[in-house]
């Protein structure tokens, strides 16, 4: 039966928003991720900051799931640093997971050297101090980046959005439109810009609900578009479109009769035939920042030239054994 809701969201602040951790951090299989992205003013540099507890892009996590063993969340924390510049060697790629964690958003949640704080007057602090695995290019990533929230949240009053049929997975556009004020020590960079911030939480593995999905967000000039469009493994395709601006969001969530059209992208990933925020609007000069077998992430813009970005996730090939054998000579495991 196909269901088709369009609901106005009223405008709330960001900082009402409880985005403490909500999993059981010893549930085999669970997970929270807080998702930051930003965008230099002049578009030079993009940085992606993703905070793990129950690390859903872990080989070891899957590893362990996949044999049976009561993995928790919390022995499987993660910090995942994307930085891209156009200036030769700003760039740097990082994915270092923990076995614990400390604290919360209050006073800092710590993971590694590195913490995330939502401080008193709604703005978030990321402290980040990583480096890559040891016989990468020993490129480390140290600084500190503000997100300030320019705006209502999206997020109901009722709670976060349900992506699946059980409610197992849920989302919460905590922040669509922010300010970022970036101070890297190593790279040595500074910039300011626009940015998002999302959390993402469940009860289960990614790959129980879902197959792939595709989420974009663009920034124009007197709103925020965001889609998030699912494949569930039921076989149905749940879409999620939010127009939000400063008076509330508009909010359409419904079940969609066409399967996802895909393309043949690099690495012989099937990605979006085309990057859409909503129904009718298709973005332009789409361009991969980040790529792999199973994941690729781009940006791109309206058609009237408004800056977009976008990612695509495949997890049935995350899942597949020859993935997992080569996942960790990208990320790092570090036991304490």
């Amino acid at each position: 039966m196909s269901t088709d809701t369009t609901s106005q969201q009223p405008p709330r602040s960001a900082r009402d928003v409880d985005e403490s951790l909500v999993i059981d951090p010893s549930r085999p299989g669970a997970y929270q991720w807080w998702y930051f992205d930003a965008t230099s003013d002049d578009e030079q540099h993009s940085l992606v900051v993703i905070v793990f507890v129950g690390s859903v892009f872990s080989p070891w996590y899957f590893s362990r799931l996949a044999k049976g063993e009561p993995a928790r969340p919390s022995e499987h924390c993660a910090v995942n640093v994307a930085l891209t510049s156009k200036r030769t060697g700003a760039s740097r790629w990082i994915f270092s997971e923990y076995d614990r964690f400390d604290g919360d958003l209050s006073r800092g949640l710590c993971i590694g050297r590195s913490a995330l704080t939502k401080r008193s007057d709604g703005a978030y602090e990321l402290s980040l101090a990583d480096r890559p695995p040891t016989y990468a290019l020993p490129l480390g990533l140290e600084g500190r980046v503000v997100f300030t929230s320019d705006g209502p949240t999206a997020v109901p009053q009722d709670g976060p959005f349900v992506l699946d049929r059980a409610g197992a997975h849920r989302w919460a556009p905590v922040a669509p439109r922010c300010r970022v004020e970036v101070d890297l020590r190593s790279p040595n960079l500074r910039f300011s810009g626009s940015g998002y911030h999302d959390v993402n939480h469940g009860d289960e593995p990614l790959g129980a609900a879902f197959s792939r999905w595709h989420w974009a967000r663009s920034h124009e000039r007197d709103r925020t578009r965001i889609r998030y469009d699912r494949a569930l493994r039921d076989g149905t395709r749940r879409v999620l479109d939010i127009d939000h601006t400063r008076a509330g969001a508009l909010v359409s969530h419904r079940d969609e009769p066409r399967a996802m059209e895909l393309a043949m992208g690099a690495w012989t990933l099937m990605e979006p035939a085309a990057l859409r925020v909503d129904e009718q609007t298709i973005l332009r000069d789409v361009r991969r920042v980040e790529s792999s077998p199973f994941y690729a992430r781009y940006t791109a813009r309206t058609p009237k030239g408004e800056p977009a970005v976008g990612e695509h996730l495949d997890l049935d090939r995350f899942a597949l054994p020859t993935m997992q054998k080569m996942l960790p000579f990208r990320a790092r495991r570090a036991v304490k």
